[in-house]
């Protein structure tokens, strides 16, 4: 799962459902919710581009994590490291923690001070 990336999922699974958020990932005015799942790079790196190839392959399977669960997630599978609630350990590289980052349009909405 990537922002701004279209996602597919083949499953021959009768229950299976389609997923989709158009704009849930940026948020607006009317609906600051930005809570999406997201995919967890510490848990999924990108591989290496194969040779000849510009863009990098990732694992087929993969485990997402709700954005507004991601500090949780942290905290159970890379305790390592720091982040908003939890300031000593190894730095969080930058595009994680913007990830999932609340904006300030959801800290209002959600009376966060």
């Amino acid at each position: 799962l990537m922002s701004g990336a279209v996602s597919k999922v083949e499953s021959s699974c009768p229950y299976a459902h389609t997923f989709w958020y158009p704009n849930a990932d940026i948020g607006s005015n009317n609906r600051p919710c930005r809570n999406v799942p997201l995919k967890c790079k510490l848990c999924h790196p990108s591989l290496a581009p194969v040779t000849g190839k510009k863009s990098c392959t990732v694992a087929p399977f993969i485990d997402a994590v709700w954005r507004y669960n991601m500090i949780q997630h942290l905290e159970e599978l890379h305790p390592q490291y720091a982040h908003p609630e939890k300031l000593i350990g190894h730095p969080l590289p930058v595009q994680i923690l913007t990830s999932f980052t609340l904006t300030a349009l959801e800290q209002e909405d959600a009376n966060i001070p």
